[in-house]
């Protein structure tokens, strides 16, 4: 099973699609419904859980009944100005969830794989393109 958080988002449906056509089972997290159009054509094909990664007793839940190998972290705070409106709750949601993540994969007490999706934020502006492994991290919000 692989489970990716913001499973409905842009990056998570476009991996669920293209994992379901190589025949991986999927399982996506999501806080709402309101981008499921985003997996029309594949919807009956993956398992759906509903919830907020900042609610980590949620979260952790999830991995533990489900026990995945792979985990593909992409709910996030997506938009710069909300990190300066509203840090706290992008701390909750980006820098919490992430924890809670890893805390109930080290319960799961077997191997399971973590890929941590991120911005262009983290190398801020970058003195050159593109940007790779190697590109100096200069974050220019939390």
């Amino acid at each position: 099973m692989i489970l990716i958080t913001g499973g409905l988002g842009f990056l998570g449906s476009n991996l669920a699609e293209s994992l379901v056509e190589k025949g991986y089972p999927i399982l996506l997290a999501s806080r709402s419904d309101r981008k499921k159009q985003n997996i029309a054509g594949f919807a009956e094909k993956v398992k759906l859980e509903y919830g907020d990664v900042t609610d980590l007793d949620w979260i952790q839940g999830v991995i533990l009944k489900y026990s995945p190998e792979v985990i593909f972290h992409f709910a996030g705070q997506l938009t710069s100005y909300e990190s300066f409106e509203r840090p706290l709750y992008d701390v909750d949601v980006n820098s919490k969830s992430t924890l809670a993540i890893l805390e109930a994969m080290r319960k799961l007490e077997k191997s399971c794989r973590f890929i941590l999706g991120s911005t262009f934020w983290v190398v801020g502006k970058p003195s050159q393109l593109p940007i790779n492994e190697e590109t100096p991290t200069n974050p220019q919000n939390i």
